[in-house]
């Protein structure tokens, strides 16, 4: 199953709230019913649909805040977003 988020959009936009529920519902359906994961044995506490899509919306805020650090600050303004990055790269190798 194929399905796309938009980054420019709120994560609880209808739009991305139907992606993450067609993902949710595809990984278990994947998980449960075709094998997926078998060797690291997925607890079922975990198979929900509740605990899939809030672990994907977490996942989606961590893509978004990438976006907006890779792709739409550099197009805003590339040397404040360049030395933002640089900042970030300096503080995160102390």
């Amino acid at each position: 199953m194929e399905f796309i988020l938009d980054c420019s959009r709120d994560r609880n936009s209808l739009f991305n709230q139907e992606a993450i529920s067609v993902f949710a519902e595809d990984f278990i359906d994947k998980v449960k019913n075709h094998g997926w994961y078998r060797t690291s044995c997925i607890p079922e506490r975990y198979k929900t649909f509740e605990i899939v899509s809030e672990a994907f919306k977490a996942h989606f805020a961590y893509i978004k805040t990438r976006y907006r650090e890779v792709v739409v600050a550099p197009s805003k303004d590339p040397i404040q977003a360049k030395q933002k990055l640089n900042l970030k790269l300096q503080k995160s190798s102390r």
